[in-house]
């Protein structure tokens, strides 16, 4: 019984708030009204005003208000004729109106007596003035976003094209799930600027869910200064995307790009080498209609197989060292790296400081090795070369293998069921696995190749009911949601439990970070080598949703429009994960060790 109480209560809410909130917005739609008269300039009551899609043949009639008013609310962007009628005078036609996202369009209309026989048409464009908002847009149209040349083909980074964008991030491409938001257009609003695809918001946070493939997109509208209320919950700007939908011609496109190494630049002319990166990059779109004038189709698929060359470049014990014999290791100046027994650390009463004694001929006996050290030993490699100089350093250099592998998929349909309903859906999805080979010989879990898991999906839908010739609502709804994950191997608790099997000390937060992935533990060896765990512990496995409902009821004539009907975004869950560290020690004290945290007595006169 609560819970029915709650509900409508909820309701109540919503019709209250369709009451009482008042603004002028177009979403990504947009308008076109005048004013029609006679020869003398007045008003023409009840003119039939007809409004034609050309692409998609789908008719909009409305009659002219006793001030001779006529409005068009929500257009779809597109290419329109407009004709209107009377008995007594000519008929009236104006083409080429080419309508914009949240454009607004003007054209008034002089009748002429005559026989509706006869026909008056206009072919220029009318010119689009935005007369119901204060907001500065900065429009791509669908020509602009084909022909730029953007390898990273998101169609967010348009907006570089107008003159106030400026880009804050290196990332850029679609899978980035920051790239879409990283963009100052004008006053710090980096990161704060609302996103949108097809109306529908695709901002979780900072981050995005969906990007559509470039080749689907009809338009870009960059806004300034958004002021209309359906623009919040951003403190910046306004970034919206509108794709295409089918016509009643059949249309489609298809490409391809193929990088290969001996088609590309030479990146080093003393060595002759050349960019190694191999990429395949394909994709396709369809427009079709399904039932001619009122069901229509639009399909678009875009793949990506990339691999880029990378490299592994660190330090790793000599066969020497790895016996505990580092009497053929040096430092910088030559001498040897000494190490010294710590079971004789002493204070010095004629210095008053601690000194030690070093290993007889700088050799560790076994016996003294750390039992977690010992277990270490047998997941190092052999050094390839000898170094970048008498010490040692970065001995091992070998090449490893960046693999990128996404898809980005999208069907909207679009209905026009009849002359009071037409309604939309829109079905979108992008995946890409990020992976790294392991390069080193043994396959050692020492090196923790990095990776991601990026996807996306988002379902959108829309309903506009003309309920009557003044009237028309606007019911839209989406559901979308990110996932933006590490893929890298997971060691666990059992990992752990096999280098320190009789010290459990790592079970305390173990146990704490249910739900999370435990990785190898994370090594830096005197700063000259790293091993393990990934080499940031600040990113982690981040998922997070959102839904939406809204609804417009706007009233044409009076101008008067009421929205939103309501609107929700629902909470995203976050999940970051957790990298216990282990450390290498400056000491060979001590055997074992009940501190959370790995001591590599064997390898400290090495590191």
């Amino acid at each position: 019984m609560r819970t029915n109480r709650n509900w409508k209560a909820f309701w109540r809410v919503l019709v209250l708030v369709t009451l009482c909130v008042a603004a002028g917005a177009q979403g990504f739609r947009a308008r076109i009204s005048g004013i029609v008269t006679d020869q003398t300039q007045a008003a023409v009551a009840g003119a039939t005003v007809t409004l034609l899609n050309v692409q998609t043949g789908v008719k909009t009639v409305r009659q002219s208000s006793e001030t001779g008013l006529y409005v068009f609310d929500l257009v779809d962007p597109g290419v329109y004729t407009l004709s209107v009628e009377y008995t007594g005078f000519n008929r009236f036609v104006q083409e080429n109106i080419v309508v914009q996202m949240r454009g607004d369009i003007t054209v008034n209309v002089s009748l002429q007596p005559g026989t509706v026989r006869e026909t008056i048409t206009v072919s220029e464009s009318p010119v689009a003035v935005q007369f119901n908002s204060a907001a500065k847009d900065f429009i791509v149209d669908s020509r602009l976003a084909v022909e730029v040349p953007r390898i990273d083909r998101n169609p967010f980074k348009l907006t570089l094209l107008a003159p106030s964008a400026i880009n804050t991030r290196g990332e850029m491409m679609p899978f980035h799930s920051w790239a879409a938001n990283s963009v100052d257009l004008g006053g710090g609003t980096n990161l704060k600027n609302d996103l949108q695809v097809d109306g529908s918001p695709i901002g979780i946070g900072h981050k995005n869910s969906y990007p559509p493939n470039i080749d689907a997109v009809q338009e870009v509208v960059v806004s300034q200064n958004p002021i209309d209320a359906e623009s919040g919950h951003s403190a910046g700007g306004l970034i919206s995307v509108t794709l295409r939908s089918g016509t009643n011609e059949w249309h489609g496109a298809a490409f391809y790009l193929g990088r290969y190494p001996w088609l590309n630049a030479i990146a080093d002319r003393t060595r002759m080498t050349y960019i190694s990166t191999r990429q395949h990059m394909m994709g396709a779109t369809l427009g079709n209609p399904i039932l001619k004038n009122r069901l229509f189709s639009f399909f678009s698929l875009e793949y990506w197989k990339v691999r880029s060359p990378g490299s592994l470049v660190t330090t790793v014990p000599t066969a020497k060292e790895r016996e505990g014999d580092f009497s053929q290791s040096y430092n910088i100046e030559g001498g040897l790296r000494t190490i010294f027994d710590p079971w004789t650390t002493r204070l010095d009463p004629a210095t008053g400081r601690f000194v030690r004694t070093p290993f007889a001929g700088n050799v560790v006996p076994r016996p003294r090795f750390d039992p977690f050290s010992a277990r270490l030993l047998g997941q190092f490699w052999e050094p390839n070369n000898p170094g970048d100089n008498i010490t040692g350093i970065n001995n091992f250099k070998k090449a490893l293998i960046n693999s990128w592998d996404y898809y980005n998929f999208s069907e909207r349909v679009d209905y026009h069921i009849n002359d009071n309903w037409k309604v939309y859906g829109r079905v979108s999805r992008y995946h890409t696995d990020n992976t790294q080979t392991n390069p080193t010989p043994n396959n050692s879990m020492l090196f923790v190749p990095t990776g991601s898991l990026r996807q996306a999906n988002q379902v959108s839908g829309e309903a506009i009911w003309t309920m009557s010739p003044r009237t028309v609502a606007n019911f839209r709804g989406s559901w979308d949601n990110i996932v933006d994950a590490r893929i890298s191997p997971v060691f666990g608790s059992q990992g752990w439990a096999t280098l320190w099997p009789d010290n459990p000390w790592y079970k305390v937060n173990h146990e704490a970070s249910k739900g999370v992935p435990i990785y190898f533990p994370y090594l830096n060896i005197g700063g000259r080598g790293v091993f393990g765990g990934l080499r940031e512990s600040g990113m982690g496995d981040a998922m997070a949703g959102q839904s939406l409902v809204q609804g417009q009821p706007r009233g044409l004539q009076g101008r008067a429009d009421l929205f939103p009907l309501s609107e929700y975004r629902g909470p995203g869950r976050v999940r970051r994960s957790r990298i216990l560290l282990g450390s290498a020690t400056q000491s060979l004290q001590g055997l074992r060790t009940r501190r959370p945290a790995a001591r590599l007595a064997l390898l400290e006169g090495w590191a």
